[in-house]
């Protein structure tokens, strides 16, 4: 499911960039991948509030989603400025399985890190998970993970660490 605000331009040096062809403004996207829906639900709600005008807010629930996404993304050229990811998703079968990268949240934000360097990366934890530590450790590593959240987060707390 992908959330797209009003166009509006996003103000630079230049003033809004331009599309290739220089006809519509560019917006940055934010990524959003949570298999829980309620997650994703108040992540699509909190984000489109805030920034819904100024980002393009991409959400899906399951790792091989994420993955067509960023295919898309790429293949278009398009410029990623963050991408939100919760620890636990599942459905680690498909095209990701085949890709190498495995069922949790570090291994999708490896994957973004790869493709989209100086996009800013958030893990979202359960505090009960019992491998969090290790999660958030393995992402500052190897996904340049900027921040990681415990869910239930404040909104509060997203928005400062968005």
């Amino acid at each position: 499911m992908r959330i797209d605000g009003n166009r509006r331009d996003v103000m630079g040096m230049d003033g809004p960039r331009r599309d290739k062809r220089g006809a519509e403004p560019v917006r940055d996207h934010i990524i959003c991948v949570a298999a829980d829906s309620s997650v994703l639900s108040a992540l699509q709600q909190q984000l489109g509030e805030w920034l819904g005008e100024s980002y393009a807010l991409d959400a899906v629930g399951s790792l091989p989603s994420a993955l067509q996404l960023f295919d898309d993304l790429q293949r278009l050229g398009e410029s990623v400025a963050l991408v939100l990811v919760e620890h636990d998703l599942l459905g680690g079968s498909g095209p990701a399985a085949r890709r190498g990268v495995g069922d949790s949240g570090v291994s999708l934000l490896i994957e973004a890190h790869q493709r989209f360097p100086i996009a800013g990366k958030v893990l979202l934890i359960d505090p009960e998970a019992h491998d969090h530590t290790e999660a958030v450790a393995h992402g500052v590593r190897h996904a340049g993970l900027s921040s990681y959240l415990h869910q239930p987060y404040p909104a509060l707390q997203l928005r400062l660490t968005v």
